[in-house]
């Protein structure tokens, strides 16, 4: 008879609630114990990985026993699983830097603290609960017609994009080495040295390692299969593939058909900056890699009505800031686009959408800075002021950036002229619609010739609007060649000037090589 009773209590939504987060919530205190006290694992990394572990737990409970929701469309299921990770993203950096607090500065026992932060998480998680779930099933409902799903690669444009970084990997390798160190190479072989150090006794790391802490966590992680110097490598790889193929997808939110976009990410993968530092042991693969990929999120959810995109931007474009400051001009770009979207969205929706790309992104940096001051770290204004005082007087002159633009982007720059001709020519370029998407990309990327240093590796950050001008540009050529076969080779200038470049300059400076030339 009591277990009828009980069992009728499962009919209201608030106790069902409740029994899916206690067995989320005892999932992680015994994972939280079992790796702390019995694997031996630094506290806060073991809450990490038990946090995730209850985290998907919880998910599968909530989705299915709380709100009792059976389906398992990809479309329903990817856009909560979305909204979900990035509410559990903001509940473990507040979890984490509560934990870490009150243990480290309060001299509380962790498990007490974790049982109250929990309790606390679970009021503010019961409340946007009904929200994510009901809105899902809302949007979905509202926007059914509208164009979704992953964009196609056929295996034609795929083998393109592979054999362009394959091509890129074999020069940069010939000519600089498998190891190829860069100016700061040391500093973050030290800095997973220390997150190695954090993972297997709870040695805090210096506030300098925290205030970009990604390379070196990432990098501890993969050191314990491979060797420091193989990890960074073997990130720089795949962040550069990464890179490749969000900006053939952001070609094609722009427009361009398969051909084309594979084109244009092929001239990224091929560029000078990538061959001289993309596969070098530093961070810039980084912040190519994040802003590309925000930019591309933030085109695909106003184009398909999908604001939980904006909100994975959002995380994402934190995320990328943890390795490299570049990447938050990809949330730059996501914010000018969406103010672009006023005069059709009206003030509300806007004000949302600003919301939605917003409140993940300074949330989470807030946390993130409290943590790097509390340890004694660097801001970003003060991370700024070094970089200006020791580079700004040799690095940042008229000259030198003109140098930078031209060994850059080569050949891609008169194409992007002649895209811009061309957009003039056919009245593109008066049209709002073309405007709303060239102009933030523009925008976003600017803020980079504020930076002291001028090179390379930070410009490139530029290829966001200039490749897609290029394309148009080149298009436009292509279409007027008298011989279609010259077309060809109108396609094949910007990487053969950018590899002719790379092998002129060797692993040196291309400044120094030139002079020696000329």
């Amino acid at each position: 008879m009591l277990l009828l009773r009980t069992l009728n209590l499962f009919r209201f939504r608030p106790i069902r609630f409740l029994f899916s987060g206690g067995v989320g919530f005892v999932t992680v205190l015994s994972m939280l114990y079992i790796l702390t006290d019995i694997v031996g694992i630094w506290y806060l990394f073991s809450f990490v990985i038990a946090f995730l572990i209850g985290t998907t737990v919880s998910f599968v409970l909530q989705k299915f026993f709380t709100f009792g929701d059976g389906t398992f469309g990809a479309r329903r299921v990817s856009g909560q699983a979305a909204v979900y990770i990035s509410l559990a993203v903001f509940n473990l950096g507040v979890n984490s830097l509560l934990l870490y607090l009150l243990v480290e500065y309060a001299g509380l026992h962790y498990l007490v603290v974790q049982f109250f932060v929990s309790l606390m998480i679970a009021v503010w998680n019961f409340l946007c609960y009904r929200y994510i779930f009901r809105s899902i099933e809302l949007q979905s409902a509202a926007s059914s017609a509208a164009p979704y799903g992953p964009i196609a690669i056929r295996p034609r444009e795929f083998l393109m994009l592979i054999g362009a970084c394959s091509l890129a990997m074999t020069i940069a390798f010939s000519v600089s080495g498998l190891y190829n160190d860069r100016i700061d190479t040391a500093q973050y072989v030290g800095e997973i040295a220390a997150f190695q150090a954090l993972i297997e006794t709870g040695e805090p790391v210096s506030g300098r390692a925290l205030f970009k802490p990604l390379p070196g966590l990432v990098g501890a992680l993969l050191s314990y299969l491979v060797q420091p110097y193989t990890a960074l490598l073997l990130i720089n790889i795949s962040l550069v593939v990464g890179f490749v193929f969000a900006l053939y997808g952001l070609l094609r939110e722009v427009s361009f058909d398969p051909v084309y976009s594979a084109i244009g990410a092929s001239w990224a993968a091929l560029a000078y900056p990538v061959l001289k530092y993309g596969f070098g042991l530093g961070t810039d693969a980084w912040g190519w890699f994040a802003a590309t990929l925000v930019v591309f999120l933030a085109l695909r959810a106003v184009r398909t009505e999908r604001l939980l995109l904006l909100v994975g931007a959002s995380v994402i474009g934190f995320l990328g800031s943890l390795a490299k400051e570049t990447a938050v001009l990809g949330l730059l770009f996501a914010g000018v686009y969406v103010l672009a979207m006023m005069p059709t969205w009206q003030v509300r929706k806007t004000a949302v959408w600003l919301a939605a790309l917003s409140i993940p992104f300074f949330t989470m940096q807030l946390l993130l800075l409290g943590l790097v001051l509390a340890s004694g770290g660097p801001t970003f204004l003060d991370w700024y002021a070094e970089n200006r005082a020791g580079y700004s007087a040799s690095h940042h002159h008229l000259d030198y950036f003109a140098g930078v633009m031209f060994s850059s982007f080569n050949a891609l720059l008169i194409f992007a002229f002649i895209g811009v001709a061309a957009a003039w020519q056919s009245g593109d370029l008066f049209r709002y619609s073309w405007l709303r998407v060239y102009a933030p990309l523009v925008i976003a990327t600017t803020p980079v010739l504020l930076w002291p240093i001028f090179i390379s590796r930070i410009v490139f950050i530029q290829a966001l609007w200039v490749i897609p001008l290029g394309l148009l540009g080149a298009r436009w050529l292509a279409a007027r060649t008298m011989m279609p076969q010259l077309s060809y080779g109108l396609f094949l200038l910007p990487p053969a000037a950018a590899i002719a470049l790379y092998f002129l300059s060797g692993n040196g400076s291309l400044f120094e090589a030139l002079a020696q030339w000329v």
